[in-house]
This record gives C-alpha cells, sequence and structure tokens, in this order.
C-alpha cells in the first residue's frame, strides 16, 4: 500500500492543506497531506509487486534533496503516477534474512549495478566487550545467506543504454543515491546463526522479528536523525562495491 499511495503522492504538497482553518471537506482522500520524506519497509514482498509490474524503482525528476545530483539527468528520474516512482528521499528495504516474505530491492533499481554491491549488515547495537565472544551471536561476515532468498534476479531493467553522456554504471548509481544517500536500498539483520539452531524453526518466527531487534530500532532512529545528504551517512550503511579483479 504504500509504495501504491507513494507513487501517486505529489512530490511537494500544498502548504494550505496542514492549515487548521483549511477545510477538511476539501482535503484529498487519497493522498498524505505532507511532504514524505522516508519511507522504512522491513519483511517486504515489494519487489515481488513490482516484479510483477514490470517495474523499476524510481525518484522523482521533479524532486531535489541536499547534497544530491539533479534528478533531471537524462534517463535517471521518473514522473509522479509512474508505479515505483516515490516521493521519497530515501528508502530502507531492512531484510531477515529467514524470512520467506521479504525480497530485494536493489535490482529493482538496476539489476547489474545490484550485483556489483557488497550486501550490507545493520550495524550492531551492542557495545559490550564480551560481545565478540559469545559463540551464540553470528557475526557479519556469517549472518548473510548465500542463497539471498528471495532475488527479484530476473527483473528486467529500463535504464536507458542510449543516453549519451552517461553510461548504464553511472545511471544506475545516481539512481541508487536519489533514492537512498547510502547509495543503496536492502540492509540484512543479523539473526540466528547460533549452534544449536534449527532452520525451519527460526524462519518460522523471522517474519514477526523486526521489532523485536535493538539493532533494527537503532538503525531506524540514526537514519532518521541523521544529517541530510551524503555527508550525513554513518559509514558502516554506506554502499560499497564488490572487488573484481580483471585480467590483462
Amino acid at each position: 500500500m504504500a509504495i501504491d499511495i507513494l507513487s501517486q503522492q505529489p512530490t511537494y504538497v500544498d502548504p494550505q492543506l496542514t492549515d487548521p482553518s483549511f477545510p477538511e471537506a476539501d482535503l484529498p482522500n487519497d493522498q498524505f497531506i505532507f511532504n514524505t520524506t522516508d519511507l522504512f519497509v522491513c519483511g517486504s514482498p515489494v519487489g515481488l509487486f513490482l516484479l510483477m509490474k514490470n517495474a523499476n524503482l524510481l525518484p522523482r525528476r521533479d524532486k531535489e534533496k541536499p547534497g544530491a545530483d539533479s534528478y533531471a539527468a537524462p534517463g535517471v528520474a521518473g514522473e509522479q503516477g509512474t508505479y515505483g516512482c516515490l516521493a521519497v528521499d530515501n528508502i530502507y528495504n531492512i531484510i531477515n534474512p529467514y524470512d520467506p516474505v521479504a525480497c530485494r530491492i536493489n535490482p529493482t533499481v538496476d539489476i547489474v549495478y545490484a550485483s556489483m554491491l557488497k550486501p550490507t549488515i545493520i550495524p550492531s547495537a551492542s557495545t559490550s566487550l564480551f560481545s565478540s565472544l559469545n559463540p551464540f551471536r553470528s557475526s557479519a561476515s556469517t549472518s548473510y545467506p548465500s542463497n539471498e532468498r528471495p532475488s527479484t534476479i530476473r527483473l528486467p531493467s529500463n535504464v536507458e543504454l542510449e543516453t549519451h553522456n552517461f553510461t548504464r554504471e553511472e545511471i544506475a548509481e545516481k539512481r541508487a543515491y536519489l533514492l537512498n544517500d547510502n547509495g543503496q536500498i536492502d540492509y540484512y539483520m543479523k539473526y540466528g546463526g547460533g549452534p544449536l539452531e534449527i532452520q525451519y524453526l527460526t524462519m518460522l518466527g523471522a517474519h514477526s522479528s523486526y521489532w523485536l531487534s535493538r539493532d533494527f530500532v537503532r538503525m531506524i532512529v540514526v537514519e532518521v536523525g541523521r544529517g541530510l545528504g551524503k555527508e550525513g551517512t554513518v559509514r558502516e550503511m554506506r554502499a560499497q562495491k564488490k572487488l573484481v579483479v580483471r585480467g590483462t
């Protein structure tokens, strides 16, 4: 529902709508009456719906935000009313790797660019000196499943290859940073991984685990309260590309 509403949401809402004296009968019933800036989805199948509609996640062409390149660059942004073209500055997709409902969204920006990124694990809220010695706590390097389930790997991309001034990778990267100051959308929780874990039992509780995670709650607070633009981002949340070794 959030994607449906924000695809139709005006990029900027008329300030008169928030005036207490504005007639209630004249308020629109198909949009928020305030400007929308951040969208957090957790355990969301929205990637599947984008796939079914053959749609890409797009920034708005007429929207600007601090520290971002122009949305008006050719082939980068879309228009209000296009499914997946959201009236937000930042969108975050939080995934519990064991959640059978959750889908990746990075590939809906551009599948090739998404394949170049390392998976980002939500930073731990624990500062205990002994947390690293706890054998029941999975580390960031082991908590990400190799199958990356479920994936929208077959989602076609409509990046305009014929654009003269930008390569496909440059266009995709511009899109990603306009959709999220960190340069990507998918973030993984640390969950399970203990030596006595029964994977199927872990999956049963995965979809309802998000708000029970201190790491998840802390991430929401930090990202809502941080400074605007790329300069305000947390280093651990920023997109990192995989190291690619090419032969000569």
